[in-house]
């Protein structure tokens, strides 16, 4: 009987590391996919000449 709590406890608190490991990955990967994009537009030529034409 204790044995089998310490089991259910045990992949109960790895899917929970699993789970949160996935969502700090998740949300790291977004935020370089960001960082990457505004990288991207900001050594645009074509992107640079937009902007000095449509805003002041």
């Amino acid at each position: 009987m204790k044995f089998k709590r310490f089991i259910n406890f045990w992949v109960g608190g790895l899917l929970g590391v699993i789970f949160l490991n996935y969502l700090a990955v998740g949300f790291i990967d977004f935020v370089l996919n960001i960082q990457t994009a505004l990288n991207l537009l900001q050594h645009n030529e074509q992107f640079q000449a937009f902007l000095r034409t449509f805003l002041p």
